[in-house]
């Protein structure tokens, strides 16, 4: 019986508090039941009890892991960061700590750490993988095709790996290498098999996006409503809501590269029942509908959507926020740069006045 074993831990734990293995037993038990908000609580309450348990990798390692099961990303990341401090040299560390950091949505950052996983153990295919994957999220010049590379370099450690090679179809997507994304996803389609039905879609989609940019938007949406068809038949036990959002972002950007813009404002009408979670997309593909002329329809497809749903309707003003948090930071670093050039001109005139002062003088 769980119950009674948490008892007798903690029985344990309260009458030996100096040995950090009853301590992690103990919040162990309580992971296992799913009570992880008390794994929590018994590791921290037992380093409060025991101040040696603060410079034990394993306890401080283990906290960190819970805080970050339970979403506790800025909690999680100052654990982690004393994993670090603990054991520099320990690539766990580091890669959980680049997971908080993303968490915390801190994306600079989190590739920082992952690069210093990956010097520790260069042929790890986690720390490969996911230098590829969040790569692909980061602003860098360049990040695009070294996010392939790195997707290449895991591939070679797992060949036919499916999260390396879905990963690296959108890689190249990102890099705007389309004709190698379509030929990627069109030869890996092939070799799946009937219990593959998630990564079908996935590859659909990819082929896609692809089609679409290579300018072939009735190819496009052909592969696009395959993709869409076969992410709704999708069961619980796969990604149905990633492989859906996904499929009808590029089937709706497909429709409005073929010029069908009616076709398009009623797929997005679909997405945004069928995934109101999809923020981002659902404001993209909002963005791409009013640059053609379709702001009022597009805005009252969304506006109806999160009126209807109160979770959409937190979310688009929760992305709203940050998108105007974003705008003031641009905003207020254009004008900083504006009032230092100000300056340097002012210095540059107050220089060049002296200048004419002393040749006059002379």
């Amino acid at each position: 019986n769980q119950n009674i074993e948490i008892l007798r831990l903690k029985t344990e734990t309260r009458n030996d508090i100096a040995d950090p293995k009853k301590a992690l037993l103990l919040a162990e038990a309580y992971a296992e039941r799913g009570q992880i908000d008390d794994a929590v609580k018994s590791l921290k309450k037992a380093m409060n009890r025991h101040d040696k348990f603060r410079n034990n990798f394993e306890i401080v390692y283990t906290l960190g892991c819970y805080q970050l099961d339970a979403q506790n990303g800025s909690a999680a990341e100052r654990e982690f960061e004393t994993a670090v401090k603990l054991q520099p040299m320990n690539s766990d560390a580091h890669y959980a700590l680049s997971e908080a950091r993303m968490m915390m949505g801190d994306v600079g950052r989190s590739i920082n750490s992952l690069r210093r996983a990956h010097r520790l153990k260069p042929q790890d295919f986690d720390i490969l993988v996911a230098l590829g994957v969040k790569l692909g999220l980061s602003n860098d010049d360049g990040a695009e095709e070294e996010a392939v590379k790195y997707l290449d370099k895991a591939l070679a450690v797992k060949p036919g790996n499916m999260q390396a090679l879905v990963a690296r179809g959108d890689a190249l997507l990102r890099a705007k290498r389309h004709e190698d994304a379509l030929n990627h996803a069109e030869a890996w389609e092939k070799q799946l098999d009937a219990s593959q039905p998630y990564e079908r879609c996935v590859f659909q989609r990819q082929q896609c996006d692809a089609l679409t940019g290579l300018g072939q938007p009735d190819l496009a949406i052909r592969k696009g409503e395959e993709a869409l068809a076969g992410s709704r038949a999708l069961g619980d036990d796969h990604p149905r809501q990633s492989a859906l959002c996904n499929a009808h972002a590029v089937l709706c950007e497909a429709l409005i590269k073929g010029k069908k813009y009616d076709q398009a404002l009623e797929q997005f009408k679909i997405f945004t029942k069928e995934s109101p979670i999809a923020i981002h997309l659902h404001i993209k593909i909002k963005s791409s509908l009013s640059d053609l002329g379709f702001e009022k329809e597009a805005t009252e497809i969304f506006e109806a959507a999160a009126d209807r749903d109160p979770t959409m309707r937190k979310l688009a003003d929760a992305y709203k926020q940050v998108q105007d948090a974003e705008k003031n930071a641009i905003a207020d670093r254009v004008a900083t740069e504006k009032r230092s050039n100000v300056t340097k001109m002012v210095a540059a005139g107050v220089m060049f006045s002296f200048g004419l002062i002393f040749l006059f003088i002379r």
